[in-house]
């Protein structure tokens, strides 16, 4: 048997991870309807953001998603 190796798909380095498939957060609440069933269709994804020098994880508005 073989084991499948998977990595994030990030380059560089300060990557941390903020929700997971592990824990209640706001990719296991979401609950849809499809077909007659109830799906949860981001219970796998995983949020990553990068840390800047100082440790901080926002410079600016928080609301920019580019900061």
């Amino acid at each position: 048997m073989s084991v499948l190796h998977l990595l994030a798909p990030l380059r560089g380095e300060s990557w941390v991870v903020l929700n997971g498939p592990g824990g209640n957060n706001h990719h296991t609440a979401g609950v849809i309807q499809f077909e007659g069933r109830m799906l949860v269709p981001q219970r796998f994804a995983i949020d990553f953001n990068r840390a800047y020098e100082d440790g901080a994880l926002v410079h600016g508005n928080r609301a920019d998603v580019h900061n």
